[in-house]
């Protein structure tokens, strides 16, 4: 697992470092022998990608050319004029193979094309800047590159990327997406969710990607200072005993290993030691009181039903685990099957359960308003309710009404209410009706489509929707966006490790083993 903070020395400068044959450096940006001209300061490109299944390069059309670029740059000597042809074959069945342009550069630099060499790597800038951006200081193949007049320019852009990338993080949107679709492998082993923590920039309606763990994260949640995402890379698909003899044979998907990373929320840098989590058939991660991390690990007992939660503290300099009882008030729930997110309903009780947060259906609950003493009411009173979510003033609650998954004439509706006791209906839609709150009037939530929806509580109108067909989520990623019906197992999926469905447009070349040392270009 990889992350790549972004508070890394930026400054362009000139390096002896070499690697490999070292290329006669130009005299002038053009080659012509003259003094070195000058150029233009360079305009900053639009960070960000306008769908997150353009990162899903690596497995693409332009994967197998690629590859015939890696072993020409790997062929001693170095041919970089065939690492550039092979490049270029990639770009054009694959115009955003950003691991491509990233080469393509170094080729061109290394055959005093200043100018072409700064455009491909302008074009990996924007596409992700966290990966290519914060790496480039150090190359050393881009030395000619560094002392032309377009290497100058590039070493004065590279501060105001970086600035701009972290305030258009921190204003965003945070998601988690997927690459490509995810389905359970027909059998254990390696395989990932193919997502990624991302930050939604409504204004140039694109995705910052933020974490570079070879596409592993599964769910995150987030304080002011440190966000923790959850990951896998290895599942199991155990038969169980069964505690009762109908669960006897049954398949229970389990995470057989998974991971949890502190990040600074401003630089993504981590925080501490990775903390390695043993196999569990759920696992829940969150805050509790006084922003202590909490894990709570929950074996099987038979496909739906779960063992007693192993929940522990964690020590986040050492990364070690330690037998805990405190609650977690904000988290994520993760299974193969299902996620979910807990959020704090900090000025409205619930009356007639025990938890605060109703997840799964039960007895009868009502809400009620702490300050005012004021019920809130639906139009079916008796309804459960849950995914509460109270806006930051403490002014409003949005919360969805349980509805079976396995009964399609029942869907869940979404509610906003205040303390005085006023409801608004938002939408009613076979969603898990996760929500966030943006600010004390604007609410994102999702819908069933894969989508994140803005609303506009003193308008009362959806203000922006945003869509990743392979999935979409503010918490945690589902295999589905509708909830799942937990009456029956539904049966692996065929094709082997993590394979997408059959309608997906992409070559399958996902490797067989963990992926701690990805093939990519140099950085």
């Amino acid at each position: 697992m990889r992350f790549v903070p972004l508070l890394l020395p930026l400054a362009f400068t000139i390096s002896s470092a070499s690697c490999g044959k070292k290329a006669a450096a130009p005299t002038d940006d053009q080659g012509s022998g003259s003094a070195r001209a000058t150029v233009a300061p360079i305009a900053p490109p639009t960070l960000g990608v306008d769908a997150i299944k353009a990162l899903n390069f690596v497995y693409d059309s332009g994967a197998p050319a690629y590859l015939k670029a890696m072993n020409a740059y790997k062929a001693t000597p170095r041919d970089w004029a065939a690492v550039q042809a092979a490049c270029e074959a990639a770009i054009t069945k694959d115009p955003r193979h950003l691991d491509a342009h990233r080469l393509l550069a170094s080729a061109l630099a290394q055959q005093n094309k200043p100018a072409e060499a700064t455009e491909h790597l302008l074009l990996t800038f924007a596409g992700d800047w966290g990966k290519y951006g914060a790496a480039v200081a150090n190359d050393p193949d881009l030395e000619p590159l560094r002392a032309t007049a377009h290497g100058q320019a590039l070493a004065e852009l590279l501060p105001k990327l970086e600035q701009n990338f972290r305030e258009r993080a921190a204003a965003g949107i945070w998601v988690v997406g997927r690459r490509s679709t995810f389905k359970l492998p027909s059998k254990g082993g390696w395989t990932t969710s193919r997502g990624e923590l991302y930050a939604y920039d409504s204004d140039n309606q694109r995705y910052l990607r933020l974490t570079h763990t070879d596409h592993q994260v599964e769910g995150f949640v987030r304080t002011s200072n440190e966000v923790a995402i959850v990951t896998f890379d290895k599942v199991d698909l155990p038969v169980t005993a069964g505690s009762k003899s109908r669960d006897a044979g049954v398949v229970a998907p389990t995470i057989a290993r998974a991971a949890i990373q502190i990040l600074d929320a401003t630089t993504f840098a981590p925080i501490g030691k990775k903390v390695t989590l043993p196999a569990a058939r759920e696992i829940r991660v969150g805050y509790a009181a006084g922003d202590q991390l909490v894990v709570a690990l929950s074996p099987a007992v038979s496909r739906w039903e779960l063992g007693v939660p192993a929940v522990s503290a964690v020590d986040k300099t050492t990364g070690k685990l330690t037998p805990t009882t405190a609650t977690i008030v904000t988290g994520v729930t993760i299974t193969l099957d299902d996620a979910s997110a807990t959020h704090v309903a900090q000025g409205f009780d619930v009356v007639g359960v025990s938890e605060t947060i109703v997840t799964r259906p039960g007895a009868a609950a009502a809400l009620r308003a702490t300050a005012t003493k004021r019920t809130i009411e639906v139009a079916n009173s008796s309804v459960t309710m849950q995914s509460l979510n109270a806006s930051p003033d403490g002014q409003h609650v949005a919360f969805a009404t349980w509805a079976d998954p396995c009964d399609a004439t029942q869907a869940p509706s979404l509610y906003v209410a205040d303390t005085a006791g006023t409801v608004k209906h938002v939408l009613t839609s076979h969603s898990r009706f996760d929500t966030r709150w943006l600010s004390p009037t604007l609410l994102a939530y999702e819908d069933d489509e894969s989508a994140v929806r803005v609303w506009d509580l003193t308008t009362g109108r959806e203000t922006m929707r945003f869509a990743a067909k392979a999935g979409l989520a503010l918490s945690a990623l589902s295999p589905t966006p509708k909830p799942t019906c937990k009456t029956a197992a539904p049966a692996p999926a065929a094709g082997g490790s993590g394979s997408g469905s059959a309608g997906d447009a992409e070559i399958e070349m996902e490797p067989t083993a963990p992926a701690d040392q990805p093939v990519v270009a140099p950085q």
